[in-house]
Formats: C-alpha cells, sequence, structure tokens
C-alpha cells in the first residue's frame, strides 16, 4: 500500500485555496478507503514468508501498523491552513479499522463529517459477510454506536450512508431478510441498493461462474434470477411500500413468514400500495450505480 506524502497534499490544496474563487471548503480528502491513508507495515521481511491471502481478513495483521497517526495528522495541518474553513471525509471508510485509530476516529467524528458519512459494510449477515471476506455484524452495530453517541454528545444530526448490495455470491433470501431486519432494529434505511455484476478477474466472479469458493473448495450458491435478485433487492428497501408485496413472496419462500410483522409493522399481511408511512428517524439518500465483483471484495489488501 502506499501513500501520497503529507506535503504533496497540503502543497495542492494550498494552491487550491490560492484561487479566487475558493470559498474555503474542501469537499473530500480520502480516497477508495479514506482511513487507510499512512498504513504502514512494521516489518517488510515478514511479508516475504506471509501466507495470507489478505492484511484484513480474518483478522487484522499483526504485521500491519492501522493506526500511524499520519491521516489525523494530515486532517489537523489541512484543518490549519488558513483560508481553509471546512475539511470533509466524503470517502468511505472502514469502520472495522477505525476501531483501531483512535486519533483519527475523533479528528473524523469532531471536525470532518458533513452531513452523511459513506460506510460500505454490503450485507449484514454473518454467513454472507464470511464469503465477501468482511467485518462480522457486531463490528457495524460497534461504529453504529460510538456514531450516535458522538451525535448526542455534541448535539449533531448526522446520518450514515451504509452502502449494501443483493445478488453477490452467497447471498441467499434469508441473508437479506437478516440484512433488512439489521437495518430495521438499527433504524437505517437506503433509497437505493447495488447489484452485484460479473468482474473478470475478482474473486467473487470466479465464484458466480464456478459455483465454488476457490479457498474452501465449499459450494457457494448464486443468484441467478432476475426474479431472485429483485427480492433480495426489496427486502434490503423494505420500508417502501411498494415493495410489500415483493417482501410478502420473499419471506414466503425462505420460510420466514414470521418475520413479516417485524419489517412491514402490524396489519402487514394484506400489501398496501400507494399508503405512506412516516419516515424513520435517521434517513438517508444513497446514490449508487451497479457495481462489480472487485468492490465487494476489496479488502484482501
Amino acid at each position: 500500500m502506499q501513500s501520497r506524502s503529507e506535503q504533496s497534499v497540503v502543497t495542492e490544496i494550498e494552491r487550491m485555496a490560492s484561487d479566487p474563487q475558493f470559498r474555503g471548503t474542501v469537499s473530500d480528502v480520502g480516497g477508495p478507503t479514506a482511513n487507510m491513508y499512512g498504513i504502514e507495515l512494521n516489518d517488510a521481511k515478514r511479508c516475504l514468508s506471509c501466507q495470507r491471502d489478505s492484511c484484513l481478513y480474518p483478522k487484522i495483521c499483526s504485521n500491519l501498523n492501522v493506526d500511524s497517526g499520519r491521516g489525523a495528522k494530515l486532517l489537523s495541518r489541512i484543518r490549519n491552513i488558513k483560508a481553509v474553513k471546512h475539511v470533509f471525509v466524503a470517502s468511505g471508510v472502514r469502520y472495522d479499522l477505525l476501531e483501531h485509530q483512535p486519533d483519527y476516529l475523533a479528528a473524523l467524528l469532531d471536525h470532518h463529517v458533513g452531513g452523511l458519512l459513506k460506510v460500505a459494510p454490503e450485507a449484514l449477515s454473518a454467513p454472507l459477510l464470511k464469503v465477501m471476506r468482511k467485518p462480522a455484524p457486531h463490528s457495524f452495530s460497534r461504529f453504529v454506536d460510538t456514531f450516535r453517541a458522538h451525535n448526542r454528545k455534541t448535539g449533531q444530526r448526522r446520518g450514515i450512508v451504509p452502502y449494501l448490495m443483493a445478488g453477490h455470491p452467497g447471498s441467499t433470501l434469508s441473508d437479506m431478510v437478516d440484512t433488512a431486519l439489521f437495518l430495521k432494529q438499527y433504524n437505517l434505511t437506503v433509497e437505493q441498493v447495488q447489484e452485484f455484476t460479473p468482474t473478470p478477474g475478482t474473486l467473487a466472479t470466479c465464484m458466480y461462474h464456478t459455483g465454488i469458493d476457490p479457498r474452501s473448495g465449499e459450494p457457494v450458491v448464486s443468484s441467478y434470477s432476475e426474479k431472485e435478485r429483485r427480492l433480495q433487492k426489496a427486502l434490503l428497501l423494505y420500508h417502501q411500500p411498494q415493495n410489500r408485496t415483493a417482501i410478502h413472496e420473499a419471506l414466503s419462500l425462505c420460510g420466514r413468514e414470521d418475520e413479516e410483522t417485524v419489517l412491514l409493522g402490524h396489519g402487514s399481511k394484506a400489501p398496501t400500495s400507494k399508503g405512506k408511512e412516516s419516515p424513520p428517524k435517521e434517513k438517508v439518500r444513497l446514490h449508487s450505480k451497479k457495481r462489480g465483483g472487485g468492490r465487494s471484495t476489496r479488502s484482501r489488501r
């Protein structure tokens, strides 16, 4: 992993700030994963004999210094540029890393979140996350609790934008029910859901086409039919009235009809079409597009 030098970033912002049209806001200091800036190896020689295929999964490698302090220092330097009034981190962050980056987390929550913070759990079902090689659901729940506790402490009204995916290899209707129930429990909603699209050269695409996890040799289910993908998306968008019929069908197909009242409320057995529901306390709009398999397995760094 490589990161630009702090000075090169500061110099670029100073040059931008010298423009007469600059109004004092730096909209994003980040990248594909903002809080991976400055991550370093403790001993590069150890990597030469390492047999792991991921530095982050199933747990963070002890040879990886995820809290080098460079990310927090960079944000501090940018905040102190005279012409800069606001600095935001609009790129996605890895919440499992933030648990080991107290300085960066403090800086992020105190100074660099606008209205919304992007995170990418992509699913919230433990079996599916294992296939995706992503952190377990309890890691995301701890982050949500920390984020909301900071909001209460500071009196700020900010939301979390969770990126979610339907149709990833290993994803079943039951996994989407678990994800929807998690969203319901934490009062989170999204307006759009990503749909897995095979992308050549990725692990997820290999599993999609072969039906096998090449690391373990175990079978992996994939959603090939348009109907099942549609039902998976409907479950993640459980709060939208137009999805009630599809949700009823999906719950029946996976034998989880007893969850319908939890997801849709009392009297939901007869699907409605045009009725409006009270909005949840925390509602965010997610602008996304179909995304390939490489995105869902990028944790292998």
